[in-house]
Formats: structure tokens, C-alpha cells, sequence
């Protein structure tokens, strides 16, 4: 009997890991628009601002010196790229996410929040010095205004809630505060599943990651994937864009895939994604 129950587990890791290799390790690129009359035309000619959103990388790397993502990137001609934490893994050798983050940060306008693994490594102050020694800002409840394409757009960003809740209800009040009602405003956070803070604000737009897409998800059936961290199993938040009561939040499945640690991705391909304000 033993042989049969052998045989069977077996079998069942095997379709699990051939899933995982067919359909959960490619990086794909995924593009969603946000009109909006905050970005004006100009002389009766639209104008675009395109944002690309990077999370979860978890150090993992993607091709030699990480020469995949640097082409991804560089293919899409991002004005600003939006980094939504868990870039640096707290297990992981530091050197694939420092190669990425070189490379973008003295090549593109680029702004960093941090996530919960960064301060599970208990060296974040380090880890947030090395990335400003990339040129990359570091958001911690403050509001960047920018000029891009002829037209204004704020960039705001948070901790992660690990930062202390004292301490992340004062960023995210300072950012809300900062917000100016005729320009279009970005909020970077972590956290996709704060949904009842978000809609206190009037942010524009908020883009996420964390929820590492549900780990396994499947076309029609479960499309948010089966469990996220935060949200449980059968989360709401977990890739795509949803409605927030005076914006939009886009979260990404982020780029971690290749962790000890990590369950293993079904369905659920890692991923950047551009957002085009027009």
C-alpha cells in the first residue's frame, strides 16, 4: 500500500514543479492606464507620464548582473520607477538586488519604500543608506514633487507598518496632508490589505506588492491567488487594479521566486509593471 501512497506523492510533486516551471518563473511585463484630467494636454497633443512599479524582488536574481530586468526596464522607457519594498531579502546574499538597484538608480528618477522583509534582517538603516548610495530617494512620509512630461505629479511613500504603528500612522497622515487636490499624487506602500487607511486620503493612486500574487492562482477559479501574507487565504488584494473610494490601488505579484523559503508560483508568473497616466 505504501508503495501507491509513495508513488502518488511523487507523482504530485512532479506536476507541481513541471506547473511551477511552465507557468510560474517567467517575468512578464504587465501595462495598466489611469486617465485623468490632472495630466494635461499639450499644444492638442496627449500627454503620458509612465510610471513602472518594481517590488518583492527578494535579492532573487534574473539572468547574469540581472541583464533580464535591466533590458525589461530599459524596453518600457519608464519617467519614474516606483520600488514597493522587499527589494533586499532578509536571508539572501545582497548582490542581486544591488546590481538592480545601481543600475536603475543612476539611470532613472527612482523612489523606495521599504517592506517587512527588510526589517526582519534587523539592518535597515544600512540597507536604506546603501540604496541612497544608489541615487535612489528613500520615502519615509515624505512627498516628492516632480515636472515630468510638462506636467506636475507628487510622489509619496511610507514604511512598512513594521516601522512601529505609531510611527507608520505619522507617515501615512504626513503624506495625506501633503496632498494638493490639482496634482496627480502616487502613494508607495508595502502593504496592498490597508485598504480602510487608504480611503481616509484622497491619493490618486496606490501601488503595492507583498502579496506575492496568492502564490497559486488559477485562471478563473481564483484569480487573487489562494493565500497572501496579511490577508489569509482567499485574499482580495493580491495583483491587478482595484477601486479605492478617490483612486485606484494596483498591486503587483512582484519578482521573488527562487527563495528556500518561497512557495513555489502556479499560475502566477513574477512580474513589473507600467502605469500609464494619461
Amino acid at each position: 500500500m505504501w508503495i501507491y501512497i509513495l508513488i502518488a506523492l511523487i507523482s504530485l510533486y512532479l506536476l507541481v514543479y513541471i506547473t511551477y516551471l511552465l507557468f510560474g518563473t517567467k517575468v512578464k511585463t504587465r501595462n495598466f492606464v489611469i486617465q485623468t484630467n490632472k495630466i494635461r494636454k499639450e499644444e492638442d497633443k496627449a500627454s503620458k507620464i509612465r510610471l513602472l512599479l518594481v517590488t518583492d524582488l527578494h535579492s532573487c536574481k534574473y539572468g547574469k548582473n540581472q541583464e533580464v530586468l535591466k533590458k525589461m526596464i530599459d524596453d518600457q522607457h519608464p519617467d519614474v520607477i516606483l520600488l514597493g519594498g522587499d527589494i533586499v531579502d532578509d536571508d539572501a546574499p545582497q548582490a542581486g538586488a544591488f546590481e538592480l538597484l545601481s543600475f536603475i538608480g543612476n539611470k532613472y528618477k527612482t523612489f523606495y519604500v521599504s517592506g517587512n522583509h527588510e526589517y526582519m534582517s534587523k539592518k535597515i538603516k544600512q540597507i536604506k543608506n546603501d540604496i541612497r548610495n544608489c541615487n535612489i530617494t528613500v520615502l519615509e512620509g515624505d512627498t516628492e514633487k516632480l515636472n515630468v512630461n510638462g506636467n506636475k505629479i507628487n510622489i509619496c511613500g511610507i514604511d512598512d507598518p513594521n516601522v512601529g504603528s505609531r510611527k507608520h500612522k505619522e507617515q501615512v497622515d504626513k503624506c495625506g496632508q501633503d496632498i494638493d487636490k490639482n496634482v496627480f499624487t502616487v502613494l508607495i506602500s508595502h502593504r496592498p490589505e490597508l485598504m480602510d487607511i487608504y480611503n481616509k486620503y484622497s491619493f490618486d493612486l496606490v501601488v503595492a506588492g507583498h502579496a506575492h500574487g496568492g502564490q497559486f492562482a488559477f485562471p478563473l477559479i481564483l484569480p487573487n491567488g489562494l493565500y497572501a501574507p496579511n490577508q489569509g487565504v482567499f485574499p482580495k488584494f493580491t495583483n491587478g487594479m482595484y477601486d479605492l473610494r478617490n483612486g485606484k490601488l494596483i498591486v503587483s505579484r512582484g519578482l521573488g521566486k527562487n527563495r528556500p523559503y518561497l512557495i513555489p508560483r502556479i499560475f502566477n508568473n513574477p512580474e513589473i509593471i507600467t502605469i500609464d497616466l494619461e
